[in-house]
């Protein structure tokens, strides 16, 4: 079939043999590239027979096209250390890539958050993450969100991808902050500015936006911890960018 699967990795050996184990006869190669696991991440991998390389961290669209450009097969499916591919989606991505009609491929991504798949919150999510290398697949965008793109037409598989994104809540408010942080620093350098205006109003919309207009209050207590997480975030984020805003001024 020629494809190869990369993921990125750094300390996700909670969730990682769920994720290979997903992986089973999908792939001709998968290949691994973490940034300096403590954990026995690396040998998850080697215990499922993926290369490991080692890459010190430069960034997540950074370390996204490094691995791009080591995968030897024509198609790329990247993929992260917390997203299982369900039976369906490996069997449509298999039949497929036989005769495919397209150069890239989108796919459905549904959280699982709190013991709970969500099912309003953060969705629809479609994601591009199958490629075909000819067709220039790379990544770009905006940290820490990378998107996929490609030189050529692109299509949907039908299935899913099962995001294990948080294992509770400390881990999910400890990346939301560093996200929030990452994300108001990538404003930063583009040279956006922002007033109280938006530090109050921006977060008090992505709530009404998520929860009542998304229908996030359909997935019960998780789903209004989800979208009052993805208020703070938003806060964060925006918090932050004041902050380099005025020291700059100064």
């Amino acid at each position: 079939m020629n494809l190869s699967i990369a993921i990125r990795t750094f300390n996700g050996a909670s969730r990682f043999e769920k994720v290979l184990e997903s992986l089973e006869d999908l792939a001709d190669e998968i290949l691994i590239v973490d940034s300096g696991s403590t954990d026995a991440t690396c040998e998850i991998a080697k215990k499922y027979n993926a290369k490991v390389v080692t890459r010190q961290w430069e960034g997540f669209i950074a370390q996204a096209n490094a691995a791009i450009g080591l995968c030897k097969s024509e198609w790329v499916f990247l993929l992260d250390q917390d997203e299982v591919v369900t039976k369906e989606l490996k069997a449509n991505i298999l039949n497929e890539l036989k005769n495919p009609s397209f150069d890239g491929y989108k796919i459905s991504r549904q959280s699982v958050y709190l013991g709970r798949r969500l099912k309003y919150m953060w969705q629809p999510d479609f994601v591009m993450r199958i490629g075909r290398k000819s067709a220039n697949v790379r990544c770009i965008g905006n940290e820490p969100h990378e998107v996929m793109t490609i030189d050529g037409k692109i299509g949907k598989i039908n299935g899913r991808l099962d995001h294990y994104s948080y294992a509770n809540i400390n881990e999910h408010f400890t990346k939301l902050i560093n996200y929030a942080q990452i994300g108001a620093k990538s404003y930063y350098k583009r040279g956006e500015r922002v007033n109280i205006s938006t530090i109050f109003l921006r977060p008090f919309f992505g709530f009404v936006k998520a929860y009542l207009l998304k229908r996030g209050f359909l997935d019960g207590t998780p789903g209004l911890i989800a979208a009052f997480s993805s208020s703070i975030h938003i806060f964060l984020k925006y918090a932050t960018l004041y902050e380099l805003n005025m020291k700059e001024r100064r």
